[in-house]
């Protein structure tokens, strides 16, 4: 279909762009070339003089008819090409649209899965501390730290959004996180077989979560500022429109 709507844009091009019949202008110096040998040899008749008159009379009303159905398939062409550049554009717009409301609806979850997560890691940093604490009993410190919403969404937004830093931080974020769960869980299962170990990655794990409490605010705020406004990936300029979204691959 593709491939036809091609054909025909070419096809319209050149009806939109070909020139005047060289003939036309040809057949005029003929003409008057004629008209004049005719009425030199023919001075005193009035039958050549007059039969290549009206000869020249019928061929100018012929070239003048020519012309006037020239033009008006030159126009008839022209508002063919403009009605197809018209319907690639707004199909194009429909495609842009679409995406950006995908992109958005990928991004909520995301944005509800890092708001638990930076209050999962908030409420960390209070109860590793304490859990550092050798005077205290030992106590294992397993916080809630999410990934499914990222997992499911990242491969579709890292093809149709833009803003491939976005992208890029959220996947360091998100694995820094997974770093973060492994240690936990190591701290915990080593707090019945050995304490110094376990007292010696919550103070490894300490300044990884330190800085994640930063970190997810920040990839947090950028997410909601492209909900608000999708960065959606773009390329070659048609008519004011990327064109680019069409190699895009379909929802899935």
């Amino acid at each position: 279909m593709r491939d036809m709507d091609v054909g025909n844009t070419k096809l319209i091009r050149r009806l939109r762009d070909r020139p005047a019949r060289p003939f036309v202008a040809g057949a005029f110096v003929l003409f008057f070339v004629g008209l004049g040998v005719v009425v030199v040899l023919y001075a005193g008749a009035t039958f050549w003089p007059g039969l290549v008159g009206n000869f020249g009379a019928s061929l100018a009303a012929f070239m003048l008819a020519l012309s006037w159905d020239h033009e008006r398939e030159r126009r008839r062409a022209q508002e063919a090409a403009d009605a197809l550049v018209e319907e690639r554009d707004r199909g194009l717009r429909e495609r842009l649209d679409q995406l950006a409301i995908e992109a958005g609806r990928r991004l909520k979850p995301i944005r509800k899965e890092l708001g638990r997560n930076k209050k999962s890691v908030e409420d960390l940093t209070k109860s590793l501390r304490a859990a550092m604490n050798m005077d205290l009993p030992p106590m294992a410190v397993n916080s809630e730290l999410l990934e499914g919403a990222w997992a499911a969404n990242a491969p579709r937004l890292s093809e149709i959004l833009s803003d491939h830093e976005l992208v890029g931080d959220l996947a360091a974020t998100y694995g820094r996180i997974e770093e973060l769960r492994w240690r936990l869980r190591q701290r915990t299962a080593l707090l019945g077989v050995n304490l110094d170990v376990a007292y010696a990655i919550a103070r490894m794990t300490q300044p990884l979560v330190d800085e994640l409490v930063g970190e997810i605010a920040d990839v947090l705020g950028r997410v909601e500022e492209a909900i608000e406004e999708p960065p959606i990936r773009g390329g070659v300029v048609v008519g004011g429109i990327a064109v680019e979204v069409l190699a895009a691959a379909p929802d899935s």
